[in-house]
């Protein structure tokens, strides 16, 4: 009986070890009211960081040329922009003026033209441009005098279908 004792109780740890322990479900965290301030204005300080970097007084860009990016990052009624090549050449060797230029062209609402002849724009920066345009009114865009490739004139193809015919 001793040894039908103990095959029981083995089969009874076993159908216990067969018992699928609960699993914990993760609760949705609550974001407070504080904490969505907080890294709204985080968000607020890297922008103002980045916007130092790309156009702020030690960028190296015009004061007029910083006033004008002011204006279509603002939204004010600003309706076209150009860059200058002298002005463009401190964009050179970084993709954040570009991105943050197209972000703020995104953001803006009055610019219809944006010309940029000859302002050494290649693939790689008409992508970063791009990256952040997501929406625009312009409905002038002069290009002339850039390294444009295939790469290049895509990014434009795919922001503005509605010109190409």
């Amino acid at each position: 009986m001793s040894s039908q004792n103990n095959s029981n109780d083995i089969a009874e740890v076993e159908a216990q070890q067969e018992i699928p322990l609960p699993v914990a479900i993760p609760m949705p965290v609550r974001v407070t009211e504080l904490e969505r301030q907080a890294e709204a204005e985080l968000e607020h300080q890297v922008a103002e960081i980045e916007y130092e970097a790309a156009f702020g007084e030690h960028s190296g860009i015009s004061a007029k040329c910083r006033d004008d990016i002011n204006n279509i990052k603002n939204n004010n009624e600003y309706d076209e922009f150009t860059l200058s090549p002298g002005d463009a050449a401190h964009f050179i060797n970084f993709n954040l003026p570009w991105k943050l230029l197209g972000k703020y062209i995104s953001n803006n609402t009055h610019l219809k033209r944006l010309e940029l002849n000859e302002c050494q724009i290649t693939d790689e920066r008409m992508a970063s441009l791009f990256s952040g345009l997501v929406r625009s009114t312009i409905d002038n865009l002069l290009l002339y005098g850039n390294e444009i490739g295939i790469d290049g004139v895509n990014c434009i193809s795919l922001f503005f279908p509605r010109h190409l015919t």
